[in-house]
């Protein structure tokens, strides 16, 4: 019942495979997240590239929901493994997770994922 938009590259389709399933497995647990927790009647999704002069592109995912929000510090990281997960998942392909959320005002995932090597 919750309303999903989609904005995925094309070079989402490229990935390697081992990058494309822990990527998925990000996405799962976070709108597993989302399910249980935000009671949230929309979710956005973005999977881009970006690059800045010759450097070779970066992997942009953004998770946004209109939910009920929580306060990221206040959470017990001992006790959500949703969160933990996460963290490690984008950690695991050498990325960084960012989290921005408050009460009233929905959650904002951000994970930075380093360009795909050619080889």
């Amino acid at each position: 019942g919750i309303a999903v938009d989609l904005d995925f590259s094309s070079e989402a389709d490229a990935l390697p495979e081992d990058k494309a399933i822990v990527i998925f497995r990000i996405v799962q647990e976070a709108l597993n997240n989302i399910l249980r927790h935000a009671g949230a009647q929309r979710v956005w999704l973005s999977f881009k590239t970006a690059s800045v002069g010759s450097e070779p592109a970066s992997l942009h995912l953004l998770i946004r929901d209109d939910g009920c929000g929580f306060d990221p510090i206040r959470v017990d990281r001992s006790a959500h493994f949703g969160l933990l997960g996460l963290n490690e998942r984008a950690t695991a392909l050498g990325g960084k997770l960012a989290i921005l959320s408050s009460p009233g005002n929905g959650t904002t995932l951000t994970i930075e994922l380093p360009p795909c090597s050619d080889s």
